[in-house]
């Protein structure tokens, strides 16, 4: 394969009108699950959110709020 096979592989890849990969519309979140209480508290507080909750609701709550974080700043629509 030349390089220049290469660059056009690469602008494929870049092509705005292909759907974005799972990874930009479905994050992963396996890190919420290893905070502990105080620090999920700290990033909920930092994100405006309600803090006094269980930690199964902390958790759904972090979850959710960084998915719909990573949706917005994935939609190339959104200015």
């Amino acid at each position: 394969m030349s390089g220049d096979d290469r660059d056009d592989q690469v602008l494929v890849c870049l092509d705005p009108e292909e759907e974005l990969p799972e990874s930009a519309t479905n994050p992963r979140v396996s890190w919420v699950y290893k905070l502990h209480k105080e620090q999920a508290i700290i990033l909920l507080r930092s994100f405006g959110l309600p803090t006094d909750s269980t930690m199964a609701k902390i958790r759904r709550m972090l979850v959710e709020h960084h998915r719909q974080t990573i949706a917005w700043t994935a939609d190339p629509t959104t200015d």
